[in-house]
């Protein structure tokens, strides 16, 4: 917990292949099989097992890498003062779809629209606001690209991650948590619904792996990260006879709880920020902690302890800064990026995180354009002071696929082989090994 953090990773084409490849294995143990008992060939089961597997994996490939044309198509994206919603909405802006920023900060809000270009709209959007949600609908419904009959996406994006063990939490935090992460979700989901279903469009709510993987001190952001999972899953099966997808993106411990950014010296030495959320800083951190604290009761506060409370908030503080990269370290490696050509960078990025750009028949050639696009992404990572590219992929990806897959775990390898072992594995297997 306290060694420096692990990369997530984007396990898309893993989750789309691995049934395949099992099917695959499978086919070509009673192909070759059957043909050796008639006496037809003595072709062996590798043999068999390739040729499947070339077959199958290119039509996967070829169904997988099927996209959408963003243009006409317009995307609702809440709690754009977050970090990643922030840099969500510049990148399907910059991909060419119509772009919906809901804030609760205008100056934020400002920033973005001055950055971004004339397809981008800013809403003001407080999730836990019916009168907001329903005048965000109107604004929408007024607002449509030309030709749009409806809404083609909806990414369900706020977030608030408190902390505590269960005793410690005052009840208000709980449903404080509830209606920011659960019920905003539920309301937002009615209310567009209508929306959606005109242009079989797609439901993307981000969640967390905690949602499925319990971790302690986290209770009132694991439990309603459930409730959106268990919502979802029923809404995707009442959705199948509209053709309205609802897809789930489950980013890791990391992404989904805090990262840090170092402070100058004349500043609180680390600010915690919730990657779908707002931050704190040190001194905000323990105010909080010291206001629950206060509001324990005597029994408690005697049978836990101070020294065993203030341990445990430290712990907290430990892993999150040990999980997180530093600005400064972000900005080195950015500086070493920069003896490369500005184009050559570009043309990397997209090589890399296969982001899909607007059809334009000069785009290949816009130097301009390049710069551009490298400094959009220059920016959005130095806003979150860490690498985020899995998360902001995996969103792309379920907005601008055509074929989305139905949950997307942009996590670290030991928080998907933890999860798999949770879903797949009996859970005296899964207890032994991780409790």
């Amino acid at each position: 917990m306290g060694g420096p953090r692990q990369e997530e990773v984007p396990w898309d084409l893993f989750d789309r292949c691995l049934l395949p490849v099992l099917f695959c294995h499978a086919a070509a143990v009673i192909l070759a099989t059957l043909l050796n008992l008639l006496y037809i060939s003595s072709v062996s089961i590798f043999t068999v097992f390739l040729w499947l597997l070339v077959i199958v994996l290119g039509g996967v490939f070829f169904y997988h890498n099927l996209k959408v044309t963003a243009a006409g198509k317009g995307v609702l994206i809440t709690e754009c003062d977050s970090p990643l919603g922030y840099a969500a909405a510049r990148q399907l802006d910059e991909m060419g779809f119509t772009v919906f920023a809901g804030f609760k900060d205008s100056g934020k809000a400002h920033k973005l629209k001055g950055e971004s270009s004339g397809r981008l709209h800013v809403l003001e959007l407080d999730v836990t606001s019916e009168e907001q949600i329903v005048a965000a609908a109107k604004y929408i419904g007024l607002n449509l690209p030309l030709g749009a009959t409806g809404l083609w996406g909806v990414i369900n994006n706020a977030s608030w991650a408190p902390f505590g063990e269960v005793e410690w939490v005052p009840f208000k935090v709980y449903k404080q948590a509830t209606d920011v992460n659960l019920l905003s979700v539920i309301r937002i989901t009615q209310i567009f619904l209508p929306l959606l279903r005109k242009t079989k469009g797609r439901f993307i709510n981000v969640v967390s792996i905690q949602g499925r993987v319990a971790s302690p001190f986290k209770s009132p952001y694991c439990i309603v990260k459930a409730g959106v999972e268990a919502f979802s899953e029923c809404l995707s099966l009442e959705m199948r006879k509209w053709g309205v997808d609802v897809v789930l993106v489950e980013p890791g411990n990391y992404t989904s709880w805090t990262y840090y950014q170092e402070k100058p010296n004349n500043g609180p030495r680390y600010t915690f920020i919730s990657f779908t959320g707002s931050g704190c800083t040190d001194e905000e951190l323990y105010g909080q902690a010291r206001q629950m604290w206060n509001e324990m009761s005597e029994e408690a506060k005697a049978d836990y302890g101070e020294d065993y409370f203030e341990q445990r908030v430290l712990s907290l503080r430990h892993a999150i800064k040990n999980q997180g990269i530093s600005a400064l370290g972000l900005r080195r490696r950015l500086a070493i990026l920069k003896f490369f050509s500005i184009s050559l960078l570009n043309c990397l990025f997209y090589a890399i995180s296969c982001v899909q750009r607007p059809s334009h028949p000069s785009s290949r050639h816009a130097c301009g354009k390049a710069r551009e696009s490298m400094v959009i992404i220059s920016d959005c990572i130095l806003s979150i002071g860490g690498d985020f590219y899995a998360i902001l992929r995996t969103l792309s990806d379920a907005v601008s696929r055509t074929f989305p897959l139905p949950r997307y775990t942009p996590v670290t390898w030991p928080e998907k082989m933890q999860a798999l072992v949770a879903d797949h594995l009996p859970r005296s297997v899964y207890d032994i090994i991780y409790t």
